[in-house]
């Protein structure tokens, strides 16, 4: 399992200009296969798999509405 110690973060993610490129990982293919959360004591918005075997986990400052535009499956 990952912990935030290993964890990538990207510090500027700009809704609407950048895209997350998720388009060489099979088992991710919509943003159904992902969970979201946001912690507000961080400030941190993270991205995992949405499965039991916690592939990776990706934090981006800040709160991020993400939808399907945000990434290219």
């Amino acid at each position: 399992m990952w912990t935030s110690n290993n964890k990538d973060t990207i510090t500027d993610f700009i809704k609407g200009e950048d895209v997350i490129d998720f388009s060489k990982i099979e088992e991710i293919e919509s943003l159904n296969s992902l969970d979201v959360s946001y912690d507000k004591e961080s400030d941190v918005t993270t991205i995992s798999t949405a499965n039991d075997n916690d592939d990776f986990e990706i934090g981006i400052d800040g709160l991020i509405n993400f939808d399907e535009g945000d990434f290219n499956f």
